[in-house]
């Protein structure tokens, strides 16, 4: 006890702790009641979580999912033969003339200056079987020239065969080749929609197995949260009942009184005396209220009954808790004050 603080003898009143502790007991009555506060605003705050399936709505994202090659085309469908109209090179050459018609001309000019200077020294007889001579030399001569030149024509023919074979074997190797290129093609273009389609197939069954994985573990999560928050609520709420009998024990009226008379070495306990000096005096459980009459102190005088007869039968006199001073109220388990009589000059009694 602090030094030059104010006590009675028999330790029922001090001036921090007021008459039998009612400051203390007040103090404890206002924490308790500000942790049940605060208790069942956790637990509402509690029961108001939110454990819905939050991928209850959950979409497979490849649900639209196309093939991107399924307008694919073949690059090579319209591939063309480049050879097909090659010309034969060979076909339109010549015969070179040149040669022979210098060789005529030279031996015509030199039979003519034969004949020339033969004719003065031959006479005519002479010159006559000399020209018959030259003429046979010039038949052959001719002949010469027309086989060099049939030479050329065959040469330029066989040119011509061999260019005209080498076009037909290009033009061939030409459409075969476009041919190939052609189905090549074909075969990548269905090779491209082909392998698209099962891309597309693919992304469609995961994105479908990726939203059902999401959806059954969100409503198993949600499960458990909600197992979870009913395990909370009962932990709380069997702490809130915890709390409220250990207020009730404590705060019971046999109980202070008990406490009083054991610390003034009279212990009573539960009986009729104690229960007559803490009575029911809570303004809620009364009627037929009328003011009789007013204590030295102040306080007002009432006449009353109850209006549960567990707290008794027939008229009472008494006061209302909620005019008395706050030091010789207590409060039960149900949330009604009681008065201890005791602490006051009102005397409860059955009138």
């Amino acid at each position: 006890m602090a030094v030059g603080e104010k006590t009675s003898p028999l330790h029922i009143w001090s001036k921090k702790g007021g008459w039998f502790g009612a400051k203390k007991r007040k103090a404890e009555r206002e924490r308790t009641d500000q942790a049940r506060k605060d208790l069942d605003s956790s637990i509402e705050a509690f029961e108001g979580l939110d454990t819905s399936n939050i991928y209850k709505d959950a979409q497979n994202v490849y649900a639209g999912a196309r093939n991107v090659y399924a307008g694919a085309q073949n690059k090579f469908a319209n591939a063309r033969n480049q050879f097909a109209n090659l010309e034969n090179t060979m076909e339109d050459l010549t015969v070179n003339t040149q040669q022979a018609d210098f060789e005529r001309e030279q031996f015509q000019q030199s039979q003519a200056n034969l004949l020339q200077n033969l004719q003065g020294a031959a006479g005519g007889s002479g010159v006559a079987g000399l020209a018959q001579a030259l003429a046979n030399q010039g038949a052959q001569q001719a002949r010469q020239s027309s086989a060099s030149i049939g030479q050329q024509e065959s040469a330029n023919q066989m040119a011509a065969a061999q260019q005209a074979g080498a076009n037909q074997m290009a033009s061939a190797q030409g459409a075969q080749a476009a041919n190939m290129a052609r189905m090549q093609g074909a075969a990548d273009q269905q090779r491209m929609i082909m392998g698209g389609a099962a891309d597309q197939q693919a992304q469609i069954l995961g994105g479908a197995a990726t939203q059902q994985q999401m959806v059954l573990g969100g409503a198993a999560a949600a499960r458990d949260l909600e197992y979870q928050k009913q395990q909370g609520i009962i932990a709380a709420r069997t702490g809130q009942f915890e709390s409220a009998a250990e207020e009730q024990r404590y705060n019971s009226t046999g109980a202070q009184i008990g406490r009083f008379f054991k610390g003034a070495g009279e212990f009573i306990g539960n009986t009729t005396e104690a229960a007559a000096m803490a009575a029911a005096s809570d303004r809620r459980l009364k009627k037929n209220i009328n003011k009789i009459g007013q204590s030295p102190s102040g306080l007002n005088i009432y006449s009353f009954e109850y209006k549960d007869t567990k707290h008794g039968e027939g008229v009472y006199q008494g006061v209302m808790s909620d005019e008395v001073p706050t030091e010789a109220v207590s409060v039960s388990f149900d949330g009604y004050e009681a008065v201890n009589y005791n602490m006051i000059d009102v005397n409860f009694k059955q009138i």
